[in-house]
């Protein structure tokens, strides 16, 4: 009987042995694994921490071309009103312009002597008179009356 419980606690200690070797290969398995998650998670940590500074300073690139695209369409805005309202006021002034000269060409045609008294006051000797009036572009019209 001694013989057989030797013979089961041997048995006993060889299984816990055994045990003992599987949970200890299964341990350094895990520990293993953890040291290569452990690189993984390194690897892409500092790859991420790259990442986030290009973004960064991509972000920070795209914000001062924001800006600068804001201030550009600021003064595109501004710089056509200003041409606008020029071309306003250069229309009023040419609108003004051409009342006077028609005005100018009224008190002119209205300034001359009437046909009927021309003839009147020469009717022994022939008359000869021009009549220049410039609307943008030159004309000429000359009379002679006899």
């Amino acid at each position: 009987m001694l013989k057989s419980e030797g013979k089961a606690e041997a048995a006993a200690v060889k299984g816990g042995i055994k045990e003992l070797e599987r949970l200890s290969k299964l341990q350094k398995e895990a520990a293993h694994a953890e040291r290569k998650s452990q690189m993984r998670l390194s690897k892409y940590t500092s790859k991420e921490h790259k990442a986030r500074l290009r973004f960064l300073k991509e972000k920070e690139r795209y914000e001062r071309v924001e800006g600068d695209l804001r201030n550009a369409e600021n003064d595109y805005e501004e710089r056509r009103d200003h041409a606008a309202g020029l071309t306003g006021q250069v229309a009023e002034k040419t609108q003004e312009l051409d009342d006077l000269r028609g005005q100018k060409a009224a008190d002119d045609v209205s300034t001359l002597p009437s046909y009927s008294s021309l003839l009147i006051e020469s009717v022994s000797e022939p008359l000869s008179f021009s009549l220049s009036r410039t609307l943008g572009t030159a004309s000429l019209l000359d009379i002679d009356l006899i």
